[in-house]
């Protein structure tokens, strides 16, 4: 290893770190914890709330609500989590440009809807968490260009 390759990030390493962002914010909204540091948020419509709370049917009917049919929904109502039907968490999506590790998002018009609070960005204990792991490949990446005796003449 040349020196000028001790800081040098690949793409599949940012993908993983992408990966690694995107698992800590799903395991974030599933405790109710937000990007902005908010925790366990309780939902404003009382309405909302008892709908999801009976995952999503009608109380006169029993049925489910028209958008909602064939579809699993979650019923936690006691706080936010962006977990309705799933599809706003598993339609996010890693990718990575040069030094750059990027977050898709399948339902961006959702996201960007609760830019504010929700899933938006990382939040401090998650990007250190992300940030360890870059130190780990920087000083992996230092351990094999030490590893060998430099002569200078």
């Amino acid at each position: 290893m040349k020196l000028f390759e001790v800081p040098k990030v690949t793409n599949k390493f940012m993908h993983t770190i992408a990966q690694e962002a995107i698992d800590l914010i799903i395991s974030d909204a599933d405790k109710g914890y937000f990007q902005n540091g908010a925790v366990r948020k309780p939902y404003k419509s009382d309405t909302y709330k008892r709908y999801k709370a009976n995952s999503m049917q009608g109380f006169r009917t029993g049925k489910k609500l028209k958008a909602f049919t064939n579809q699993s929904t979650d019923t936690t109502s006691e706080y936010i989590n962006m977990r309705l039907t799933g599809r706003t968490l598993r339609g996010m999506r890693p990718s990575s440009r040069k030094n750059t590790a990027i977050i898709t998002y399948d339902r961006a018009e959702i996201v960007l809807g609760n830019k504010k609070t929700d899933i938006y960005d990382l939040r401090q204990v998650n990007k250190n968490k992300l940030f360890r792991n870059i130190e780990k490949l920087y000083d992996r990446n230092i351990k094999k260009y030490t590893a060998k005796t430099i002569t200078i003449k």
